[in-house]
């Protein structure tokens, strides 16, 4: 009871002093406004979360939503406000940059309801008993159990994707038939091929959950070198700079999930790297966009000239300063400020019409094939000029369907839905016998839901009820696959 009250007192001050900051500097002065919002907002964030989660950090759902909020709304504004802008992010960020800060307030605020909403609906006493350290080796099973387990995944995602190449679908650059004339087809298939990413995480969890100096670590140690090298294979001809982090991401993710702490050296160490991948993959893509490619096969010699071109390019970039532009685009407070900005001027108020989508989310796919689309980019009203989406975002569709209000209640929604997934799949880890699936299939999911944020209410409905839907799926199945001795002999994943 202390700690929480010491988080709410931290989240009433983090406010407070946002608050203040947003209503008395100047809107001339956007470097102020900025810092004087962003640097307090990550602060009390973060001591929020340290009072919370006092006896050790997890992957929940409000630990990643937050570390989502730093790195797309918080962190990209303040180079972004605090430096010149270069010739292109003049063009694409200069009309919107006034509003920034109050897309960062928007953020700090929005989470800090978020975090009331989703106390509320998971039960503070429930969840916090249930995520106290555990043993080691409570979810550790030998590879052989897993693979029999997960195979279907893997089969599915792999099956996917050899479709999404034969069909002309699997470089992002170029536009396929088969993309633009079966759209549900091509999502239902793209979707298929993430199934990869809970394999990766699984494995992982496996790695850190063995017991050390053991015969099995090591095992799983080369099953997830292996399983991680095939997806960074898979995504890196195509250029996929986000999967390709999500991976890493999983690793430090699942090693959370296990030890209960953050390897603070490990990511400050890697965030160089992070920074360096995100840069040569923003100029790699700029390349096959602009050569000759087979858009059917991966070619050895296709990829080395244009990995070859890049390296010279990168180098270019960053002594031009054009790299600004690349490491910049993690940020979703364009499209925010571009609705800041337009809405109602431009654009009235929708009223709630862009949340009847999230009503189809309960409906699978290849049920009803032809059911709309859950994902709503901005373009349809903003960026119409520009190619490719700009997604709407959950902040943004809250203020476009009815202003300030509509933030509030769309992020206090947002907690609600997160605290209600949360309860049931640690519950399920709790007391399962198919812990382990649960496990793999929570872990795959919170890589997922760091960049939830970018998404509208209809996608987060629609994640936490899939992640439910296929972790039942397959803990069915695991009766069959490893057998209901072996099921029985494994001890639970947590304390009761």
């Amino acid at each position: 009871m202390i700690r929480l009250n010491r988080a709410i007192t931290i989240l009433l001050l983090t406010n407070a002093t946002c608050l203040l900051a947003f209503w008395l500097v100047p809107r001339s002065d956007i470097a102020l406004r900025t810092v004087l919002i962003v640097v307090p907002g990550i602060f009390g964030i973060f001591e929020y979360l340290r009072a919370r989660y006092s006896s050790g950090w997890t992957i929940t759902c409000d630990v990643m939503t937050s570390a989502g909020v730093v790195i797309a709304l918080l962190l990209p504004s303040l180079p972004l406000t605090l430096t010149p802008l270069t010739p292109g992010l003049e063009v694409s960020i200069g009309p919107y940059l006034e509003y920034f800060p109050d897309v960062a307030y928007a953020a700090v605020a929005g989470q800090s309801l978020f975090f009331i909403s989703y106390a509320a609906s998971v039960g503070d006493a429930v969840l916090i008993r249930r995520i106290r350290p555990f043993s080691l080796t409570a979810i550790s099973i030998d590879p052989k159990y897993f693979f029999k387990i997960f195979f279907v995944l893997i089969a599915l995602a792999w099956s996917a994707r050899v479709v999404l190449l034969l069909t002309g679908s699997y470089y992002h650059q170029f536009r396929s038939e088969f993309q633009e004339d079966n759209v549900p087809a091509y999502s239902a298939l793209a979707q298929l091929a993430w199934f990869g990413l809970f394999v990766v995480m699984g494995a992982w969890i496996q790695v850190f959950a063995a017991p050390l100096g053991t015969t099995r670590k090591t095992k799983w140690l080369r099953w997830a070198c292996l399983l991680t090298g095939a997806e960074v294979i898979w995504y890196a001809p195509a250029g996929g700079r986000e999967p390709i982090l999500l991976l890493f991401i999983a690793i430090f993710g699942a090693y959370v999930f296990v030890r209960r702490s953050v390897p603070t050296k490990a990511v400050l160490l890697s965030l160089p790297i992070a920074l360096g991948v995100v840069l040569f993959m923003g100029v790699y893509r700029e390349v096959i966009r602009v050569t000759a490619w087979s858009p059917r096969a991966i070619e050895l010699s296709e990829v080395t000239a244009s990995v070859t071109e890049a390296k010279d390019q990168a180098g270019e970039a960053i002594v031009s300063g054009v790299w600004s532009e690349i490491i910049s685009r993690p940020s979703e407070a364009r499209p925010i400020a571009a609705l800041m900005t337009g809405v109602p001027n431009d654009v009235p108020f929708q009223s709630g019409e862009t949340y009847v989508t999230a009503l189809w989310a309960f409906v699978p796919r290849f049920i009803y094939p032809d059911k709309p689309q859950i994902i709503t980019p901005i373009n349809q009203w903003f960026f119409q000029d520009e190619g490719g989406s700009s997604p709407l975002t959950l902040i943004g569709e809250g203020y476009f369907n009815f202003g300030w209000l509509g933030i509030c209640l769309a992020l206090i929604l947002g907690g609600l839905l997160a605290g209600m997934y949360d309860r049931l799949m640690w519950t399920k880890m709790a007391a399962s016998r198919s812990a382990v699936v649960w496990a793999t299939i929570y872990g795959g999911t919170a890589v997922t839901v760091l960049r939830l944020y970018s998404q509208t209410l209809g996608i987060w409905l629609g994640i936490f009820v899939k992640a439910v839907l296929l972790a039942l799926v397959l803990a069915w199945l695991a009766r069959f696959f490893v057998g209901r001795e072996n099921a029985e002999k494994r001890r639970p994943y947590l304390p009761r």
